[in-house]
């Protein structure tokens, strides 16, 4: 197979910890070569809607209000936000009290779920789903664009897709984060369960790429965005974790119940360490 170059630096990437895995060795952007069940937006095969109200509302809620908040400083006069693979709404139904929403989710069961519920939702990917003259003034991707096989071509259409001062806000992992960066280490004593789970290996739809805020903001720079705020959110929350842990059924339940106990166990320490999610909100000049 034909190595892929870094879309950061442009490097050829180096083998990592599997045939599937590479990383730059410049940059330190990581790839996975895993087959993708989407073609442009996360799709969320394998966790019921049950599931992720229990296991992730919670934490999700509470990310998005941090990012709205931030958003707002630099929009405080509301506008148009679209959001690209919105799954079952919850930053939509935050965002709506100041801005005019619009949701895009490829899961057509989800979808047709959180349109149910009054949100406006399109069935279908980004941008084809859109009329080619729409513009926004934001568009943000909440644990999406890590999904994305094109990642270089979605950050230019969504650059063609925002007005003028337009805001493009990612919300993404972090290779930088405490729990990723152990994970990774313990692949070195055959340990892989852990890894393979943070790229979501056995998923429709796993992670194909992993940034961390520098070389994450090397690309937006690339690609004539410019950088306006960036941070970390919280990646763990004791409210729902059980059934966050144990909710895939490609997972041995003793497996999973192990990683559980292991967390509870490490989040006190893990506060002093850098998040496993952050976020990055970059203009369009």
């Amino acid at each position: 197979m034909l190595k892929k170059s870094c879309p950061i630096c442009g490097t050829l990437l180096a083998n990592g910890c599997y045939e599937w895995h590479f990383v730059c060795e410049n940059c330190n952007y990581e790839n996975a070569n895993l087959e993708s069940g989407m073609q442009v937006d996360l799709t969320h095969n394998h966790t019921s809607i049950h599931s992720r109200e229990i296991g992730l509302k919670r934490l999700r809620v509470e990310n998005f209000t941090t990012l709205l908040k931030n958003i707002l400083l630099l929009k405080p006069h509301g506008g148009t936000l679209l959001e690209i693979g919105c799954a079952d709404g919850w930053f939509l139904e935050l965002a709506k009290k100041n801005f005019s929403v619009l949701g895009i989710e490829s899961d057509i069961d989800v979808g047709n779920a959180t349109a149910s519920r009054g949100l406006p939702v399109k069935i279908g990917c980004f941008p084809n789903i859109l009329d080619e003259s729409k513009k926004f003034d934001i568009i943000i991707f909440n644990d999406v664009i890590e999904h994305i096989p094109n990642i270089e071509k979605t950050i230019a259409t969504c650059y063609k897709s925002l007005n003028k001062n337009g805001l493009l806000v990612l919300n993404l992992p972090n290779s930088k984060g405490i729990i990723y960066k152990i994970s990774k280490k313990l692949v070195n004593f055959r340990f892989t369960k852990f890894f393979d789970r943070m790229w979501q290996k056995q998923f429709s739809s796993p992670h194909l790429h992993y940034f961390n805020l520098s070389n994450l903001i090397k690309m937006l720079t690339k690609h004539r965005f410019h950088i306006k705020n960036n941070g970390y959110l919280k990646a763990i929350s004791t409210k729902g974790l059980y059934t966050r842990t144990t909710h895939d059924s490609n997972t041995p339940i003793l497996y999973s119940i192990f990683i559980y106990i292991g967390i509870i166990l490490f989040l006190p320490i893990s506060k002093m360490f850098p998040s496993d999610i952050m976020y990055v909100i970059a203009k369009r000049p």
